[in-house]
């Protein structure tokens, strides 16, 4: 009928026997269901509140040992890295001496093989031809 905030009950107060205010109704349905109302919500809220920041914590807490072990692996691949520098370069230098010393006994091989050749030679030929090699 009309928008009025008036309660019925405020016009008819025959009304408030059987029926109560909707207005009153809709805002508040218990009076006193207000006060306790806001502690459950409080409490909530801040059990909430308490509950992130231990999520939180423990949050950082893993994060923090995750760096932790990220730190050690880090640490212990480099030990590692180094000890397999030393190495290679220990082999390197092994196989180098080991071409060098190869190549000596390549060309001492050639030098020997050179010296039995003429040896053979040497026997092949009359004690006449020798006397003309030797001269």
């Amino acid at each position: 009928m009309f928008d009025s905030p008036v309660c019925p009950v405020e016009v008819n107060p025959g009304l408030e026997k059987t029926n109560s205010c909707p207005i009153q109704t809709k805002n508040n349905p218990n009076p006193g269901s207000e006060d306790t109302h806001l502690p459950d919500k409080d409490e909530r809220r801040n059990k909430r509140k308490k509950s992130n920041r231990e999520s939180a914590r423990r949050s950082r807490i893993k994060k923090q040992k995750h760096l932790e072990e990220v730190r050690s692996q880090l640490n212990q691949l480099k030990t590692e890295n180094r000890d397999l520098l030393n190495r290679l370069r220990y082999f390197m230098h092994n196989c180098q001496h080991a071409k060098m010393e190869s190549d000596r006994l390549r060309l001492e091989h050639k030098v020997l093989l050179d010296k039995l050749l003429n040896l053979r030679q040497a026997l092949v030929l009359s004690p006449a031809e020798l006397n003309m090699c030797m001269r």
